[in-house]
């Protein structure tokens, strides 16, 4: 039937009408205070004065813990023995630990992490091609009368890389605590090398040791031994002979921002700088070619765990003495022989230095901290590593009995392209200098070398750039780490003859017919290998992955590559990280001379699983740095958040607001495209507006049109109607002035010349009740 409008229907309000609230989005951060988010939509709009439709969204706070990050500075490092880190330290990836086969003298003397999972890039070759090699670790821990460490004898080494919240980390030999108010990370047990077999690496391995959850077990290629102590060199007591060294990795409280470094041949710390504390300076013994390649700054005050004081003859550590005579530094002459001490030192609010190696001074925008002379084993002994020993060396008494020697390092011309009379020039069997930098301003910000290129990549700042250089690839001792050697030398003191101490020389790759089939590499054989030393320009956590090329979440790759080291048969150098596009040092000759050699690493089965890595495959890696600016899910008002707020929508991993007039949300890709429009929708670019603009009237669909396009009450159906320019017509077309209401059942549609007011779905009483 046909209402008039004196029966005052169309008077009638209706409200809003609102769906049931959603489930709680998920937290828009895993730590530090986060947000979550709940909505509802609108099923029928208000009219004819009925309520506004509520709020239709609403939020929480949420994981209101302590966030990891890297605002104020964050740093990784290695927990050894174990598959997770401590609460409150973030877990990048847990795998298996490797190194080199301790029966053979060459590849890489350092520790490596290798995820369970590695990737390869198509460049390699699975043929033996007799590189470097890298084997899986195992414990060789039985019989030391130390009950958790006999439960893994034989069994593959688990290993997890950690991040925390602060600059950097301190591992400190012979103690099993860290200083009053700081945080333990984890303690446990020194290892390294048995003492007769080949240098590896000295590491702290956590006190319950846990097994690698893949590798086969028993291979007895990397076998890492307890740490035993021997006096002499090292005065017992406080020391105790044959005792296994404990140790401790610990982490500085959050009111603390600086980086260690260790001073060297000194009791004190510069001027500036905190000191941690004062030790003494250990090392393998100069004739057995074993043990730990490092130098360690031993505790004077020896604190232990579990132990046993018996003779077990696994890896041994003794005190340092200067071996100096007759090498033309005054200031060494009376120290021949003298146990060395070392300090631990604390910048402060700089969150970095680092070690320069070839001359006594520092690059613009950094401050030396002290300087002195590259000192590492003789030539011929059995290697240890390279360290800064401060040109005014004090002495912790004389001892003839120090199995460790720190000899004056002299340059070796070749590979190191040697120009007499041109200043800044290297010269023959001049003693090399060194400097410990640290930044001249308080930032925020890490240090990496990038191996194989002469500049940093985009995005970091080159502090220096110039070419690898270390021992001669047949020569048993001098130092086992790879340095990255200013372009131009200044020397200090020196004499000008060879006392054939230390010697350095310059590397140059070793390519063509070692399973890189990449031109990129072949075509750098027996070339000069340059490096560069980079500076991130932001707070940042930066570590070298070994094995991987995709850096675990929240991490970008500053640069991948391949791993190379000496050749297994030769005399062993570092595992390090050569850019996947290498390049000739700037200044290098064509020649080859064979002194220094890098070549690409093989993966060996056995301990190290096979599948997922593969026998004789070259690995490759990464320099991972924290990727400040990408967020793992999505960014939000410089936030990163897990998935995109209510009325947001997401472009390139980024949320942006929706229009404010979108009723609905937006799909993008721009902020107007609303799924619905809170009041109009304006014809001319789909865009939603508060009310129409002038010269444009709103239809029944609540669309702005321009009145010129308007048809008149009579149009056709489906055509767009003015409410403004015809009122409510009636169903002839021909009159506004009266207004009835009618149902116009079995459609969502009213005819032509009707205003819709609502629509909705047919009701009635069940069939089959009567």
């Amino acid at each position: 039937r046909v209402v008039n409008a004196e029966d005052t229907l169309d008077l009638i309000p209706v409200d809003c009408h609102i769906s049931d609230w959603s489930q709680w989005s998920l937290c828009s951060r895993t730590c530090g205070g986060g947000s979550q988010f709940r909505t509802r939509i609108v099923t029928a709009m208000p009219s004819n004065g009925g309520f506004d439709c509520p709020p239709l969204s609403e939020s929480r706070s949420c994981n209101v813990e302590h966030c990891i990050g890297c605002s104020d500075g964050c740093t990784s490092y290695v927990r050894w023995g174990n598959t997770t880190c401590r609460d409150g330290a973030r877990l990048l990836y847990s795998g298996i630990a490797a190194g080199s086969n301790d029966g053979n003298s060459g590849s890489g003397y350092n520790r490596l992490c290798l995820p369970y999972t590695p990737d390869f890039v198509h460049a390699h070759d699975d043929n033996q091609q007799s590189g470097g090699y890298i084997w899986g670790a195992e414990y060789q821990t039985y019989g030391y009368g130390i009950f958790d460490l006999d439960q893994v004898y034989d069994r593959p080494i688990a290993c997890a890389v950690c991040e925390v919240p602060v600059p950097d980390t301190l591992m400190i030999p012979s103690r099993i605590d860290c200083p009053a108010g700081w945080t333990m990370e984890y303690n446990g047990y020194l290892m390294a090398n048995y003492y007769s077999y080949k240098k590896g690496e000295y590491v702290c391995v956590d006190r319950k040791p846990e097994r690698a959850s893949m590798g086969r077990w028993n291979t007895n290629h990397d076998r890492w031994y307890p740490t035993e102590l021997k006096c002499g060199g090292l005065p017992c007591p406080p020391f105790t002979e044959d005792r296994e060294l404990s140790c401790v990795v610990c982490s500085p409280p959050s009111n603390i921002s600086g980086a260690f470094y260790t001073r060297w041949g000194r009791t004190s710390c510069p001027n500036g700088t905190e000191m941690v504390y004062s030790g003494r300076a250990a090392a393998s013994h100069n004739g057995e070619g074993g043990s730990g390649a490092n130098n360690l700054c031993l505790y004077g005050s020896p604190s232990y765990l579990e132990h046993n004081d018996n003779q077990q003859n696994g890896a041994r550590i003794w005190g340092v003495h200067y071996y100096t005579s007759g090498y033309g530094l005054s200031s060494f002459q009376s120290l021949h022989y003298h146990r060395a001490p070392c300090t631990v030192c604390l910048t402060s609010n700089k969150e970095t230095n680092l070690m320069i190696p070839g001359r006594n001074d520092c690059p613009v925008r950094w401050n030396v901290e002290y300087k002195g002379y590259l000192m590492a084993d003789y030539y011929s002994h059995q290697k240890i590593n390279w360290v800064c020993v401060d040109e005014k060396p004090e002495s912790l008494g004389y001892s003839s009995s120090g199995q460790g020697r720190w000899y004056p390092t002299e340059t070796e011309c070749g590979r190191i392209n040697c120009q007499n009379g041109v200043q800044g020039s290297y010269y023959q069997n001049w003693e090399l200098s060194c400097a410990v930098c640290s930044p001249d301003t308080a930032r925020r910000s890490s240090i990496f070398t990038r191996w194989g290129s002469n500049s940093c990549p985009s995005g970091t700042k080159t502090v220096y750039s110039g070419f690898v250089g270390g021992s001669y690839h047949s020569h048993s001792g001098s130092g086992s780490n790879l340095l990255c050697m200013q372009s131009q030398a200044l020397y200090g003191e020196h004499e000008t003859n060879s006392q054939s101490g230390a010697e350095l020389y310059g590397y140059e790759y070793r390519t063509s017919g070692y399973g890189l089939r990449d031109p990129a590499y072949t075509r750098v054989h027996a070339r000069q290998i340059p490096c560069a030393v980079c500076e991130t320009l932001r707070p940042s956590a930066t570590f070298t992955l070994h094995g991987q090329q995709d850096c675990p979440v929240g991490f970008e790759a500053t640069y991948q590559g391949h791993l190379f080291s000496s050749y297994y048969g030769h005399q062993e150098s570092e595992y390090v990280c050569i850019d996947e596009n290498p390049e000739m040092y700037v200044r290098s000759t064509t020649s080859s001379y064979s002194q220094g050699l890098l070549y690409p690493v093989e993966s060996q089965c056995g301990t190290l699983p096979c599948p997922p890595y593969t026998q004789y495959r070259e690995l490759t890696c990464a320099q991972c740095t924290t990727a400040i600016s990408v967020c793992v899910d999505f960014t939000y008002n410089d936030t990163c958040v897990r998935e995109c707020p209510f009325l947001t929508f997401a472009e390139n991993q980024t949320c942006f607001d929706c229009n404010d007039q979108c009723l609905d949300g937006c799909t993008g890709p721009s902020s107007n495209e609303c799924l619905r429009c809170a009041n109009v929708m304006l014809n001319s670019t789909g865009e939603c507006a508060a009310a129409c603009p002038n010269n444009t009237v709103r239809t029944v669909e609540n669309v702005c049109v321009a009145k010129s396009d308007l048809l008149d009450c009579e149009g056709v159906r489906g055509g767009r109607k003015s409410l403004d320019a015809c009122g409510v017509c009636g169903g002839d077309g021909t009159t506004c002035n009266q207004n009835a209401v009618y149902v116009h059942w079995g459609s969502q549609y009213c005819p032509n010349g009707t205003r819709r007011l609502f629509w909705g779905f047919a009701a009635s009483s069940h069939h089959g009740h009567t």
